[in-house]
C-alpha cells in the first residue's frame, strides 16, 4: 500500500484559512494557556527562591523544595491536559465543526484521560534523548578541555605549546562533530513520533501504541517533515518579532496546520 504525503505549503495555506475562521477562541486558549504555565512557573520559582534563603536541608528549606518540584510536575500535567484540549479542538475543526468560545474551555480541561500516556510518552523521548546524549557528554567530561596556558604549559618550549594546542584544537572539533550528530539523530527522532499526541487524544491509543504508530505514519516523509518543523518554526518566529502580537495568529495556525499533516499522512480524508 503507497504511503500517504502530505504537501507543507497546503497545509500552512489551510492553517492560515482556518486560523482566521476561529481566531478569537484560539487566540483566547493560547492566553489561557500561557497564562496557566506562567503562574505554575512563578509558584515554583518563588518557592525554590525561598528555599535558597534557608539554611540548607533544613526542614523549612526541605519542604520548599518539596513544593517547587510538586508544582513543577503539576505543571506538565496541566500542559499535557492543555495539549490534549488544543488538539481535540483542532481536529474538531478539521471535521468541520464549530466549536463556540464555551466548549473551547470545555475541551481544554476535559482531556484528563489522555494526560497519563501523555505524560508516558514525554518520560519515554526523554529518556531516550538522555541516552543518546551520554557519549556527548562522556566526551566532554573525560577529555574536552577549553585551550589555554594552564600550570603545566608554563615551563614547556614553543613545540610543546602548539602541541597541546593542536590536540585541544582537535578534541573541539571532534566534541562539535559529535554534539551535531547527536542533535541531527535526536532531531530525526522527534520528528519521527511528532504525532504520538494526536493519536492518544484522536484514536485513544497508549503511550507506546502512539510512538509506534507516529513512526510508521511518518515513513518515508522525513524530509518534508523537516520542511514543516522548519516552516513552523520560522511562522512562529515571525510572529513573535511582530510585537509579541503576532504570535496569537502563528501559533493557532500552526496548531491548525499540525492537525492537517496528521490527518493526510492518517489517510483520512479532505478537511471540511
Amino acid at each position: 500500500m503507497a504511503q500517504n504525503t502530505f504537501d507543507t505549503g497546503e497545509a500552512i495555506s489551510y492553517g492560515w484559512e482556518k486560523m482566521k475562521t476561529h481566531f478569537w477562541p484560539l487566540a483566547l486558549s493560547f492566553l489561557v494557556m500561557m497564562l496557566v504555565s506562567g503562574a505554575f512557573g512563578l509558584l515554583a520559582g518563588s518557592f525554590e527562591e525561598g528555599a535558597k534563603k534557608l539554611t540548607e536541608n533544613s526542614p523549612a528549606g526541605m519542604a520548599l523544595s518539596t513544593l517547587a518540584l510538586l508544582v513543577r510536575l503539576g505543571s506538565y500535567a496541566i500542559s499535557a491536559l492543555i495539549s490534549a484540549g488544543l488538539i481535540n479542538i483542532t481536529l474538531k475543526i478539521y471535521n468541520g465543526e464549530k466549536p463556540e468560545t464555551a466548549d473551547y474551555f470545555k475541551y481544554l480541561f476535559n482531556g484528563w484521560k489522555w494526560v497519563p500516556d501523555m505524560l508516558l510518552a514525554m518520560l519515554i523521548l526523554f529518556a531516550g534523548s538522555v541516552i543518546l546524549s551520554l557519549p556527548f557528554i562522556a566526551v566532554g567530561y573525560a577529555k574536552f578541555r577549553p585551550f589555554y596556558v594552564n600550570d603545566h604549559l608554563q615551563g614547556y618550549g614553543a613545540g610543546a605549546f602548539l602541541m597541546e594546542a593542536s590536540k585541544q584544537v582537535l578534541w573541539f572539533s571532534g566534541f562539535l562533530v559529535l554534539g551535531l550528530l547527536i542533535l541531527s539523530v535526536l532531531l530525526y527522532f522527534m520528528l519521527r513520533v511528532y504525532f504520538y499526541p494526536y493519536l492518544i487524544v484522536d484514536k485513544n491509543m497508549t503511550a507506546v501504541q502512539a510512538l509506534k504508530k507516529s513512526w510508521e505514519l511518518t515513513r518515508g516523509n522525513f524530509w518534508k517533515m523537516n520542511l514543516f518543523f522548519l516552516a513552523s518554526c520560522g511562522i512562529m518566529l515571525a510572529g513573535s518579532l511582530v510585537c509579541c502580537v503576532g504570535i496569537f495568529a502563528a501559533v493557532p495556525l500552526v496548531w491548525l496546520a499540525t492537525a492537517f499533516v496528521y490527518k493526510k499522512l492518517a489517510g483520512e480524508g479532505l478537511p471540511c
